[in-house]
């Protein structure tokens, strides 16, 4: 999956909310075929490492992209690629490219040895990322389940070989990588974010801990490991829940763990990534499934932003709110009343 320009918009005709069409930029296209849909509202715009990304009410995870901040005479906008449908991807399969998705926590393997031959290779980078998948094709040809249990939020893992020993920054990079599905973050309310002005509100925390989905005026709050699926140390190796006591190497010449041919190493850890430490199993895609927390409801949510790992601030119909699980909570519910600002 790659980019794919979809149009050019002259600054004479910019809508400053919307682009609901974008004229194509091919001089042999004809003026009734113009101008393509690109589904609904840009309702959203942010700036990441010198790119400015568009979001849809529809899509949390940027839709479009403007490869520049320098405006010219037109702006090349281009698509970010859509996710594969999950149940027409088991959950070995790897996709390649730059999907609609948001990052949450990267990790880095500086030159791991191959365990056959003893030599080091290059340096390993993955990014953790949370992807949408909303829209409902009519059939789901690899599942029996009816497709409503397959749309929702799903944790990609993407990965790299460099030979630069520098590791992906999930705040500001969004790079083009091998990707795979890890985890499925379950009840996430797609009929409710379709049926509402504002859509999906999505927030993330600083380490990438917690996950906080709100549609209208429910709030669902994820609490993962992020390293279960980067680190095969936590997800699978000593010191996961049902892990194997000792070191890799330990086990190895013990003869606990078979010792692999060259070319069959999982540097990234894209295989059984997170298992055995997530042991309950989505039972249509294969993938370990993250229940949430429905949070005590404050109001219609339009914003929410994590300080810290603990607390969860959002900005409703009811005015500023904050939610905290951490040290000495104690499951009261407490309300208070903004003072009167004076300007």
């Amino acid at each position: 999956m790659t980019f794919h320009d979809i149009g050019t918009i002259s600054n004479a005709s910019v809508d400053r909310f919307a682009f609901p069409s974008i004229k194509r930029n091919h001089k042999n296209v004809k003026d009734e075929d113009a101008f393509i849909d690109i589904g609904s509202r840009i309702t959203g715009v942010s700036i990441r490492d010198g790119t400015i990304l568009l979001y849809q009410k529809d899509q949390p995870a940027p839709s479009f992209l403007i490869g520049s901040l320098s405006l010219a005479d037109s702006l090349t906008i281009q698509g970010l690629s859509q996710l594969p449908h999950p149940g027409d991807l088991p959950n070995e399969v790897e996709f390649m490219g730059q999907p609609r998705a948001l990052p949450l926590q990267s990790f880095h393997v500086h030159q791991p040895k191959d365990l056959a031959t003893g030599r080091t290779t290059d340096c390993v980078n993955t990014l953790l990322q949370i992807g949408f998948y909303a829209s409902a094709p009519l059939t789901a040809p690899l599942c029996h389940i009816s497709y409503t249990a397959q749309r929702g939020a799903y944790l990609i893992k993407g990965c790299e070989e460099t030979q630069n020993c520098v590791n992906i920054d999930a705040q500001n990079d969004w790079p083009s990588l091998t990707h795979r599905y890890v985890a499925r973050l379950a009840d996430v309310p797609i009929a409710a974010a379709e049926s509402t002005s504002q859509g999906f509100v999505v927030a993330t925390s600083q380490l990438g801990t917690r996950i906080a989905i709100a549609a209208w005026d429910d709030v669902f709050l994820y609490a993962i490991e992020p390293y279960a699926f980067l680190d095969s140390n936590k997800g699978s190796g000593a010191r996961t829940k049902k892990g194997l006591k000792g070191s890799l190497d330990d086990l190895i010449k013990s003869g606990r763990i078979r010792l692999k041919r060259p070319g069959e190493e999982d540097h990234a850890y894209m295989r059984k990534c997170g298992q055995p430490y997530y042991q309950e199993v989505d039972g249509c895609t294969g993938l370990p499934v993250i229940k949430p927390t429905k949070l005590p409801s404050a109001g219609v949510v339009y914003a929410m932003e994590f300080v810290g790992e603990h607390h969860l601030w959002a900005w409703t119909d009811k005015g500023l709110v904050k939610w905290y699980w951490g040290p000495g909570r104690q499951g009261a519910r407490e309300e208070y009343a903004l003072g009167t600002f004076v300007l």
